[in-house]
């Protein structure tokens, strides 16, 4: 699935889920910049990602990352200020 700027997403990594947007995406998709709150995978707010050959999103430093779009999420005006929610 190809992300793109603004979209709302469920961010997991070692079982803990948290509400984020993506911040930046690459034109390709292949990499993102994610805003949330809370730490995922050891890093705090924002946080960068690649997707890796098999498609698997990862941290810079190689954690897997599993990205869903947040369909139930409300948009707000924050969401262009880089604000999760």
């Amino acid at each position: 699935m190809k992300f793109d700027t603004g979209d709302r997403v469920k961010i997991t990594c070692d079982g803990n889920t948290v509400p984020g947007v993506v911040l930046t995406a690459s034109d390709d998709g292949r990499s993102l910049a994610l805003m949330f709150d809370g730490t995922v995978a050891g890093y705090l707010r924002p946080m960068s990602v690649m997707r890796d050959r098999k498609g698997i999103y990862r941290t810079l430093s190689n954690a897997p990352i599993i990205l869903r779009l947040d369909v139930g999420a409300a948009v707000t005006s924050n969401q262009s200020s880089g604000d999760c929610l």
